[in-house]
């Protein structure tokens, strides 16, 4: 099936099912989502140049074997490589030791009435993670490790644009912080999840995979289903609309990231704060509504990012 007749499914999907209820983004979904929309903004032939240098990644041949028979293989690869930094951080991925658990994010602190500052964390950050893979895609690195980097930067560009990738709140129940909402519980009307979860997930019933015919695998995200939210997204958030786009001032997304964190996360300080999943902090009915408003937004303008920062860095 071409990318074209791919994305019109897409398309036409969202025309018949505009009734539907959307349900709650950044985990594999987020992160292919916004590889799509880098896919689509780049064209067929800088897409693909992107594809053949992905094609030299160690995994290639085990991303092949996970393949879907109806998915292109160009648009495949951008989608696996968005999740491979997630993919590989169980210790028994054969390719664990690429793994940095601290790349993925970097806590700015928003702290209440007045707390101490905690101790800042150890390890490497997502803005020294960038820079080390920009590095190394610019260099003479071998088209191994090129690969590798161009993994990281299709995925740190996803999670960048998560706010609680960029943001920690600092409270007297998280004197520590909260680790980016991973240790703050909230539950809506019906279930009770951490709020980092909750953001990351804002797409997983919508695009819930399925077993590959003819195989043991079962998707994570159904591409079909996928395809359906980028064309959503696409038509919401055109690029034209994003006064953002221009700048590669990473800092400046994070401040970004930080901001909606303060605003629309963490409601000014006033979102209800559980410390765990017996006394979870209840959401504003309208709350999972606006995540998902602001997710998609968000989504977009990593896409449309991701997009130039691959044109700038492989010089397409």
């Amino acid at each position: 099936m071409s990318l074209r007749r791919i994305f019109a499914l897409g398309a036409l999907l969202v025309a018949l099912s505009s009734l539907s209820l959307p349900s709650f983004a950044w985990h594999a979904a987020g992160h292919e989502a916004t590889a799509a929309v880098a896919y689509q903004t780049l064209g067929r032939a800088r897409a693909h140049a992107i594809a053949e240098a992905l094609r030299k990644h160690p995994d290639y041949a085990t991303w092949m074997q996970e393949k879907p028979a109806d998915i292109e293989e160009d648009l495949y690869l951008f989608l696996r490589a968005a999740t491979w930094p997630d993919d590989i951080r169980p210790p028994q991925h054969p390719s664990h030791h690429f793994a940095h658990s601290s790349w993925h994010y970097i806590n700015r602190l928003y702290i209440l009435n007045g707390q101490p500052e905690p101790k800042p964390e150890k390890g490497k950050h997502i803005l020294e993670a960038i820079a080390l893979n920009s590095k190394t895609l610019q260099g003479a690195s071998p088209d191994a490790d090129k690969a590798i980097a161009l993994c990281w930067i299709f995925h740190l560009m996803g999670d960048i644009h998560q706010p609680l990738h960029s943001t920690a709140l600092v409270s007297a129940q998280f004197p520590d912080g909260d680790r980016g909402g991973n240790l703050f519980f909230v539950r809506n009307k019906t279930r009770t999840n951490n709020l980092h979860s909750l953001w990351d997930g804002l797409w997983d019933k919508e695009t819930a995979g399925k077993s590959v015919p003819g195989s043991d695998v079962k998707e994570r995200v159904d591409h079909v289903k996928l395809l359906k939210v980028v064309g959503r997204v696409l038509k919401q958030y055109p690029a034209s609309g994003f006064k953002e786009l221009g700048s590669a001032d990473f800092n400046a997304w994070v401040d970004e990231g930080y901001a909606l964190a303060q605003h629309s996360v963490y409601l000014d300080g006033k979102l209800p704060i559980g410390t765990d999943k017996d006394a979870p902090g209840q959401l504003p009915d309208n709350y999972e509504a606006n995540a998902l408003k602001l997710g998609e937004r968000q989504l977009a303008l990593g896409g449309y990012r991701l997009a130039a920062q691959l044109k700038s860095l492989l010089k397409l």
